[in-house]
């Protein structure tokens, strides 16, 4: 929230948001005020070839369909056609930004949550919160706010 509310922090601006205004990430769904993970149902994943390790992130500059470029921080995971936590219209889960293999993998990738019981949240294709969470949005406890060793 701190992060949020300074304009004049804009030190991820080129990886995170390059084509949002910074104030404008609540409006836009990419940043909520009260957080579903802190529900303790909501994951942010994405997939990692078998064997396979996280490494250090390179970037890479990206074209999107419209012209539009991005930085993709490769980390060594699935390419999903663009990086995780991108404040972008390229990160919903569809649309017309990225090409057909990357649609793909994240179609796979929400298929797969979906099997077992996950939602997604179409402006984040890493994001799914489990559809019969034991904590619902709708009550004020269901939030938490505590140490976790």
């Amino acid at each position: 929230m701190r992060w949020s509310e300074d304009g004049e922090d804009k030190i991820s601006e080129e990886h995170y948001y390059p084509h949002v205004e910074k104030d404008k990430v609540f409006d836009l769904g990419y940043v909520a005020k009260r957080s579903g993970h802190s529900r303790g149902s909501t994951v942010d994943l994405t997939i990692i070839k078998d064997g396979e390790s996280v490494h250090e992130i390179q970037t890479e500059e990206r074209q999107l369909s419209d012209g539009k470029a991005i930085t993709f921080l490769n980390d060594g995971t699935v390419d999903m056609g663009t990086s995780f936590d991108l404040f972008d219209e390229a990160s919903h889960t569809h649309n017309n930004l990225i090409e057909a293999k990357f649609q793909e993998r994240r179609d796979y990738l929400k298929n797969v949550m979906e099997k077992y019981g996950f939602k997604n949240y179409d402006c984040e294709w890493w994001h799914f919160t489990l559809k019969n969470e034991p904590f619902p949005a709708d009550k004020d406890e269901s939030y938490f706010d505590f140490p976790i060793e």
